[in-house]
């Protein structure tokens, strides 16, 4: 296997939006995406999940993106806007366990670099 940056592939994002959540308060969470605010019409935009604890103690929610440009065009659009608006005021975050402000989450940044699918099982 060999990673996609060394063989001149344009390298995919990866974001991944760590969220703490108040106790009894993911399904209200969740609810916030049942709405997409024009994201999936942005350019460069390959696709969301949402990932639930199973044994963690955040929800996660992933973004794939072409590339850093498409990133930061969408970060910079309306869609990123609406789909962020009032997010540091609501009641379903969850303090934080120090004695930092309640924060309505961390993001991290990744390339891509080894992307594996499925075998093809249609023989």
């Amino acid at each position: 296997m060999i990673p996609l940056a060394s063989i001149g592939q344009s390298v995919m994002i990866a974001v991944a939006h760590r969220h703490r959540i108040a106790e009894g308060r993911s399904d209200a969470f969740l609810e916030r995406f049942e709405t997409d605010y024009g994201v999936t019409e942005q350019p460069g935009f390959l696709g969301f999940k949402v990932l639930a604890p199973v044994k963690a103690d955040t929800h996660v929610a992933l973004s794939f993106w072409e590339s850093r440009d498409h990133l930061r065009q969408y970060m910079g659009s309306e869609a990123f806007k609406r789909a962020n608006m009032g997010s540091a005021d609501e009641d379903i975050w969850a303090e934080e366990p120090s004695d930092e402000p309640p924060k309505f989450g961390d993001i991290e940044i990744h390339e891509v670099v080894i992307d594996r699918e499925p075998a093809d099982s249609s023989d």
